[in-house]
């Protein structure tokens, strides 16, 4: 590493959220400074006057920016805090995020700052994270189940898999910080959050191997919050499938009325097939249309030109109808003519499938400013 690629790694900021820590957190800022880092900033979330003592030393021995939050206020808040007044550094390669409670080492820490820099001056800018091993028998089983749903999810929506999905040392361009700062939630949800954007904006990922540091053995240094922080991790996860499916269910009670409303308005209720045939038709055309505006707009956010998605839209609604009446036919010769049942589990297939498709090629993450 030639003198110029260590200046650019020392100017990396350093971004450390801290909730009522121990000392060892002074004693982890020295080996940050050790290996040249020069910018460190230290959130103080709301540790309260007890632990005053260590952010003053961290901020008059150590040269650390601190920034205090009068109360706790999460771990995304602190982090979105510091991106504000990093964003306001000139010559800005990126910054390094890392967790309080030792899990990350300095060591690892600058493999994450040199990846970083290399990214920048290769004029391809990625996401650098710095992933753990978490198939030990160290790592606390709780954290190995949730990563490993977690990163079964991510392969599913975003088509990519991501060993580490929940490690807090990463790597972050400066290019990413403005986006990363609207991403929504305020506490350990906001890291997944921030994922999600960046995979969904098409960023590069690059997952760099750090040691696997559990100080305790247990973790009971996290502040995490194993049911109401796994809920609201999971609700970003989740939460646009949820969007669809309210949709879905939106548009089908539309659909629903507008078949009333035409075949009691226009044919008087008549059962006669044409009647029934056309009503249903406009019906579909006015619960697809609303389904679409639906989707596009609040759903999956995008900002493409209406005619390119619509055009893609019905391409995809057009062969889900044929699958639907194909696949239930077939499957219902296998359910032995359980009609209703075959027409039901085709569907629910179909919907998932629809959901998946109109988020990576309908709806296109990336082609517009997501939310």
């Amino acid at each position: 590493m030639n003198l110029s690629e260590r200046a650019n790694i020392a100017n990396v900021p350093i971004v450390i959220p801290a909730l009522e820590p121990n000392r060892g957190l002074l004693d982890y800022i020295e080996s940050l400074k050790a290996l040249g880092f020069k910018k460190i900033f230290l959130v103080n979330d709301g540790s309260g006057p007890r632990f005053s003592q260590i952010f003053n030393a961290a901020r008059t021995q150590y040269g650390c920016e601190v920034i205090t939050h009068p109360v706790n206020l999460g771990k995304g808040a602190a982090l979105k805090s510091a991106f504000r007044e990093v964003s306001k550094l000139k010559d800005l390669a990126g910054v390094v995020t890392a967790d309080a409670d030792g899990q990350h080492s300095a060591a690892d820490v600058l493999k994450v700052a040199e990846a970083l820099v290399a990214g920048a001056g290769s004029n391809q800018q990625s996401l650098i994270l710095g992933t753990r091993s978490l198939n030990t028998k160290d790592v606390p089983w709780k954290s190995r189940l949730g990563n490993t749903l977690t990163s079964a999810l991510v392969k599913v929506l975003f088509g990519k898999y991501i060993s580490d999905t929940q490690t807090g040392l990463r790597g972050i361009p400066a290019s990413m910080l403005e986006d990363q700062q609207k991403v929504r939630g305020d506490r350990f949800e906001y890291e997944m959050g921030a994922l999600f954007k960046a995979l969904a904006d098409k960023a590069t990922v690059i997952e760099v191997p750090i040691k696997t540091i559990y100080p305790d053995g247990k973790n009971k240094e996290t502040h995490f919050r194993p049911l109401v922080d796994s809920a609201k991790i999971y609700f970003v996860i989740f939460g646009q499938f949820m969007g669809f499916a309210s949709s879905s269910l939106i548009s089908f009670l539309v659909d629903i009325a507008l078949f009333v409303f035409i075949i009691d308005a226009f044919f008087g209720g008549s059962s006669d097939p044409g009647a029934v045939v056309t009503s249903v038709v406009l019906a579909r055309v006015g619960s697809s249309l609303l389904n679409f505006s639906l989707n596009k707009g609040l759903v999956f956010s995008n900002q493409e030109q209406k005619r390119k998605t619509l055009v893609r839209y019905y391409l995809l609604a057009i062969t889900v109808l044929s699958l639907s009446a194909t696949g239930s036919a077939v499957m219902a010769q296998v359910l032995d003519g359980r009609v209703v049942w075959a027409k039901i589990l085709v569907d629910s297939v179909l919907f998932i499938l629809s959901y998946l498709i109109q988020r990576r090629w309908v709806f296109k993450q990336g082609t517009g400013k997501a939310k």
